[in-house]
């Protein structure tokens, strides 16, 4: 059909009273046609050099230039919609965040000659999605990073040190009796030991050191280019910049004492979460020693014993596997409304040799370091497609583990399964991790698009708990989102996690997709979810995993995802 502006009057009328901007471009002469406000979205100095494709693409933010070439490559080479975000200058030193969609005019030979479409103001949008991130990565009482933000930059680091060859150090403090504190003087003071303990931390580490708040009563610093030695010494400094002086509290002065555990890295550890486990390890031996002091982790004891207890689940699984003792649990997800079940998400379990059934969640780490992640997934996998063909009226939720999101073997299999079967693929949802989407968004963009192919649909899991902005989140194509656990606990007290919610929410109905919530415990929980504008969730209140089969029981409540 032919897309011609000038024939689009009523529309036209209605774009500019909303303060859009459509533009017709002759692509063959590369003249811009604009109508609408045009100035006052791109500035009138800006506005005047738009009247050819190149002058406007040069008034595109340089970072976000090759996206935007690359988005107008697809739609016109191979017929992709058109739908990009950027920045263009506003005239005056500063860029605006515009929305960019369009359509191209093909002829006869099917070569694209004009192209039409509709810019908009998104600064708001992109406001919200900065703030989103503030909340999600930083500790609001100090406003210091939190444990997330010091997962990804401790990462980072130890990749430097590894590749450098050089060395340093992860602390973990945490304040002695600090509930103690709270249920005498009360939480106000208890703030006020926090924030004055990361101060003092922030200034006693000194610059080559990363501070964190972790938990509620800990805090992380990474000391950079440092000898165990010299980490010795700055560990017995700041617990004695610590006690050394009270704290001004509400309640009046108080004395402190702090516990610490540190690591050598990346010689005792080489990843992150690593990392932290050893070093809260060796703070709770500082503890349990008698408090105001400080431990180095040793690595022989607990590693033997981590490795005995990794050889032993190991073992249980593989026999499992051989044995057919792989099985699956229920648990329903319904909608935040009328509280009736949207689908049911199948949770692994793994028998034992006495006929016992075990939650597989504390194996999973397990599992993947000895490489049987593959034929995990696989045996879900087949366990879901022959649930969903026995029973019509369902439809399940698979987690695919990060080894296979996206790999060849485990996709091939899906595709095996049900490419004969959409009836079947259409009440499959795929739920794939947060973290695992950040490595290879292409891939997983791939992976995603291939499942569509196939009639399923797919989830970003665990989402908040990574750096997955939204402008991603939208280019992998998934269908809905599953907002991470620890957002939703205490959210009837937290106003920061209602906000995180309220933001994500609006943004992803924006993009027209699902939202759900997990970890719902209390009804004061559903409610504030349900008026915050979630759509499904999932939670003990409504529900735990079940062996047995749900939908024999309330077959009249379950609806399919291709409802």
């Amino acid at each position: 059909m032919s897309v011609n502006i000038e024939t689009l009057e009523p529309l036209l009328r209605a774009l500019v009273a909303s303060g859009d901007v459509a533009y017709d471009w002759d692509l063959g002469g590369d003249l811009i046609a604009w109508h609408g406000p045009v100035a006052s979205v791109l500035g009138a100095s800006t506005s005047g050099r738009a009247g050819s494709g190149r002058g406007f693409g040069a008034q595109v933010h340089p970072d976000d230039r090759s996206d935007r070439l690359l988005a107008l490559a697809r739609h016109l080479d191979r017929g992709e919609a058109f739908d990009c975000v950027y920045r263009v200058s506003d005239g005056n030193g500063g860029y605006r965040w515009i929305s960019d969609r369009g359509t191209a005019e093909r002829n006869g030979g099917g070569k694209a000659t004009r192209m039409a479409g509709v810019i908009r103001i998104v600064d708001t949008f992109k406001g919200e999605e900065a703030k989103l991130r503030r909340l999600a990565y930083r500790d609001d009482l100090t406003g210091l990073p939190n444990r997330r933000r010091l997962l990804k930059r401790l990462d980072r680091r130890l990749r430097t040190m590894i590749a450098n060859g050089r060395g340093g150090g992860l602390l973990i403090i945490g304040i002695d009796q600090l509930g103690m504190v709270n249920n005498v003087f009360g939480y106000p003071s208890g703030d006020a030991v926090l924030a004055e303990v990361g101060k003092r931390l922030t200034v006693g580490a000194g610059e080559l050191s990363e501070i964190a708040r972790i938990t509620g009563d800990r805090f992380a610093v990474v000391l950079g280019e440092a000898t165990p030695e010299i980490i010795e010494q700055i560990v017995e400094r700041l617990l004695q910049i610590l006690r050394s002086r009270p704290i001004e509290t509400p309640a009046g002065d108080l004395r402190i004492t702090v516990s610490a555990g540190w690591i050598a890295i990346p010689s005792q550890a080489r990843s992150a979460r690593d990392a932290l486990a050893k070093a809260e390890s060796a703070m709770i031996e500082a503890k349990r020693s008698g408090r105001d002091a400080a431990q180095r982790y040793s690595e022989s004891q607990e590693r033997r014993r981590a490795q005995r207890i990794d050889l032993a689940v190991a073992d249980l699984i593989e026999r499992a596997l051989m044995h057919s003792r792989i099985e699956l649990a229920f648990q329903p997800v319904v909608d935040s409304v009328d509280h009736s079940v949207q689908h049911y998400e199948a949770l692994l379990r793994i028998g034992d040799d006495f006929g016992g059934m075990l939650n597989a969640g504390a194996m999973i780490a397990t599992a993947e370091s000895m490489g049987l992640m593959r034929r995990i997934d696989r045996a879900v996998l087949d366990l879901a497609v022959g649930e969903l063909s026995r029973h019509p009226k369902i439809s399940l939720a698979v987690n695919v583990s990060a080894v296979n999101a996206g790999r060849g073997s485990w996709i091939d299999r899906a595709t095996e399964l049900l490419a004969p079967h959409r009836g079947v693929a259409s009440r499959l949802l795929v739920e794939i991790t947060e973290t695992v989407a950040l490595v290879e968004p292409a891939e997983t963009a791939r992976f995603v698009e291939t499942l569509h192919k196939l009639g399923a649909k797919v989830a970003i899991d665990d989402f908040g708990a990574g750096n997955t902005s939204f402008r991603a989140l939208r280019q992998l194509g998934v269908d809905m989102v599953k907002i991470d656990g620890s957002f939703v606990a205490g959210i009837a007290t937290n106003p920061d996690n209602q906000l995180f919610v309220r933001a994500l929410v609006g943004i992803a109905r924006g993009f027209g997709l699902t939202t759900v919530a997990e970890f719902v415990e209390t009804q004061e929980e559903a409610r504030i979810l349900k008026d915050e504008g979630v759509g499904q969730l999932q939670g003990y209140l409504f529900g735990k995993p079940e062996m047995k089969r749900p939908w024999a029981t309330s077959p009249a409540k379950i609806k399919t995802l291709a409802d």
